[in-house]
């Protein structure tokens, strides 16, 4: 959540922001601290085993960056419809959504 309410502040309080510069010092903190904790923990989110799998590394980022790209397809529109064209954030979410979904249905039957 400091990394969204960094990266999000930064749009218009900008980059040197002291509540921006705290939200990202803290999400790097915070990313660190769950980092370390994984790493000697008896009961690891994903088992010391599988963080050797280059494959499985591999696939993560790949799904990352698919998923970057599908999540701005949402994203994106909806800001369009609010800052463009006066829509409230309800309905430009409405809109934006019902269209993406209904378009990326037809693209993958």
């Amino acid at each position: 959540m400091s990394l969204a309410l960094g990266l999000t502040a930064a749009t218009e309080q900008g980059w040197r922001s002291p509540l921006v510069l705290a939200g990202l010092a803290l999400a790097v903190v915070l990313g660190i601290g769950f980092i370390r904790q994984e790493a000697v923990s008896a009961r690891a989110l994903l088992e010391p085993q599988l963080r050797r799998v280059h494959t499985l590394w591999t696939g993560a980022g790949i799904t990352a960056l698919c998923m970057v790209s599908v999540g701005s397809s949402y994203y994106l529109p909806t800001l369009l419809l609010q800052y463009q064209w006066s829509y409230s954030a309800l309905g430009a979410i409405g809109v934006a959504l019902l269209s993406a979904s209904k378009a990326k249905a037809r693209l993958t039957q």
